[in-house]
């Protein structure tokens, strides 16, 4: 009967406690991982919320979204509408504007400025243009100020703030800008507040231009609150130079109060 072949001597004492060592690590190295992977989920998942909450935009003002009509007889309500009644004694102010004025959104304090005494409305869009079909953004399309004007309607009260301009041409804008003034006149509307563009780019010098103009044939019920004049040389920007930082969403409140008061309290938004 023949002998087992030697197969060598087995692993020293060393040499396991190095094996055991190593998987030890893999193992520390795959739970590390596992947990860094985790951490990127929940940062995506925030991220997209955040920027989804910009992109959609229509807030009543004390942070929360609108929510949907429902159905009223046979008609339904698009999505982005609200039914809450309106507070005793509080002026209805709606604000339509694009990605500039959707960092309103960031600051609760400058939001709490704006809406103190009034029943606030903000339809902030990101890409929104002002009547042309508005630029995609996070794969949606919003909505114009126009289409948000038709869509409201008489919801949208008797004073309208529209900051609309970024993603205009100013080639199209007078057009757009007559347009958007027959439809608010069509829901009621009797004070227009339309702010003038912070003057980054030569285009926007000649919106402003020509939002002046109609301003000036109508006075008593189209103001320009000025932006572009109060924004000038100041530290109110982020690093694209046209988005607010905290301290910009505060003066561009600051900006915008007065005239939304006024009109409340005197049905013009134009000084006395």
């Amino acid at each position: 009967m023949s002998e087992p072949a030697d197969e060598g001597p087995g692993p020293s004492l060393d040499e396991a406690r190095r094996a055991r060592r190593a998987e030890r690590a893999r193992r520390i190295r795959r739970r590390r991982l596992a947990g860094i992977a985790v951490v990127l989920v929940i940062l995506a998942v925030a991220g997209v919320a955040v920027a989804a909450l910009a992109a959609r935009g229509d807030h009543d003002g004390s942070g929360s979204a609108l929510a949907p009509a429902p159905t009223v007889a046979t008609t339904t309500a698009p999505a982005g509408t609200t039914t809450a009644s309106r507070p005793a004694g509080k002026p209805r102010v709606t604000v339509i504007g694009d990605s500039v004025s959707a960092s309103l959104l960031y600051v609760p304090s400058a939001v709490r400025l704006l809406r103190t005494g009034l029943d606030l409305r903000l339809d902030l869009r990101v890409c929104r243009r002002l009547a042309s079909l508005s630029c995609p953004y996070m794969g949606t399309t919003p909505p114009s100020a126009l289409d948000a004007i038709e869509t409201r309607g008489t919801r949208l009260g008797s004073t309208v703030v529209i900051d609309v301009g970024y993603n205009d041409v100013s080639t199209t804008y007078d057009r757009d800008v007559r347009e958007v003034l027959g439809a608010l006149r069509k829901a009621g509307v009797t004070n227009v507040v339309w702010v003038a563009l912070a003057e980054k780019r030569p285009d926007y010098a000649a919106i402003n231009e020509i939002v002046r103009s109609a301003a000036r044939r109508d006075p008593a019920h189209l103001c320009v609150a000025d932006w572009a004049r109060v924004s000038r040389g100041q530290a109110y920007f982020g690093d694209d130079g046209l988005h607010l930082n905290t301290a910009g969403a505060v003066a561009f409140a600051k900006l915008l109060r007065p005239y939304a008061v006024r009109a409340g309290r005197t049905g013009s938004c134009a000084a006395a």
